[in-house]
């Protein structure tokens, strides 16, 4: 899956703002301390209104649709490498999602999620590959950036458990921290939120940082049928890290452009077999355990 690895990292760094150069992003080893947990009543109200503002805005954002750009930053052999593609991202929240990359009007790759699977397809050259995974791989190296359901989960668009985290706590005026497994990704995430939403997210496995996002210009979304005062907001872009060996960090951004939620996307693009008889990959590797 080497080829998705390009593709992956051109998804998450298209937030980089123009002209800002990428190594500017500070991991989350330097953020604020902890604050002050919550306990008892005080824990389970605060946690009720962080949890039903969750719930809202997964709603209004459940059919999505837009144009993005993309760009990456990353290492390989030995050398520093910046890349960039036009993006086209749909998604069915809470286990659909789909990003088209292309440059220029050539198509570059296809990555798809539904349910217990995601795949990406290589489209460039004359002989198309696909490889498909279950929800939870993340692949080798940088192989899990192009990950749908990796990107879901670093937009802070994830459900949140019913019970209140024990380490609820209090880190600033109406911002709390806590973390929550994601038994999807097999990972343990620290959130950070307001009232506008999740501003920040560290995945981890066990002791090892996976990766961390930062969501930056949380603006409301278009929703179709809805009043404009009930758009749910989302972020505009999204900074992405994952920490990598030596030292080295794949930087990627996600920068969305003209959103669209409430109504339905192709239903195709969530379809492996559909995409699979459109695309006509020459070689297929399926990772998925056997049964």
């Amino acid at each position: 899956m080497r080829s998705a690895r390009t593709a992956c990292l051109c998804l998450l760094c298209a937030a980089l703002p123009m002209g800002c150069a990428p190594h500017a992003m500070r991991s989350p080893e330097h953020s604020p301390p902890n604050g002050a947990s919550l306990e008892g009543d005080e824990r389970r109200a605060a946690w009720t209104t962080i949890r039903n503002a969750q719930a809202k805005r997964l709603a209004g954002l459940e059919y999505f649709s837009s144009s993005a750009q993309l760009s990456l930053a990353w290492h390989e052999d030995g050398r520093d490498r910046w890349e960039q593609a036009d993006a086209r991202v749909w998604w069915e929240l809470p286990d659909r999602m789909a990003i088209r990359l292309s440059r220029v009007g050539a198509r570059l790759f296809m990555a798809g999620w539904s349910g217990q699977s995601w795949w990406v397809f290589d489209e460039r050259g004359d002989e198309p590959s696909l490889s498909i995974l279950p929800v939870s791989g993340r692949g080798t190296g940088e192989d899990q950036l192009i990950s749908p359901p990796m990107v879901v989960a670093l937009a802070g668009l994830v459900p949140f458990p019913e019970e209140p985290p024990a380490d609820l706590s209090q880190v600033g005026e109406g911002t709390y921290r806590f973390t929550m497994p994601d038994a999807r990704l097999g990972l343990v995430a620290e959130v950070e939120i307001d009232g506008r939403g999740p501003s920040r997210l560290v995945y981890r496995d066990g002791d090892r940082e996976v990766a961390w996002s930062a969501l930056q210009r949380r603006e409301p979304v278009e929703r179709v049928g809805a009043a404009m005062g009930d758009w749910p907001l989302l972020p505009r872009v999204v900074l992405a890290v994952f920490p990598g060996d030596n030292g080295h960090e794949d930087r990627m951004t996600l920068s969305i452009d003209r959103p669209r939620a409430g109504k339905a996307p192709p239903q195709r693009v969530f379809d492996l077999e559909a995409m699979r008889a459109s695309i006509k990959p020459v070689r297929v590797d399926d990772l998925r355990e056997s049964p």
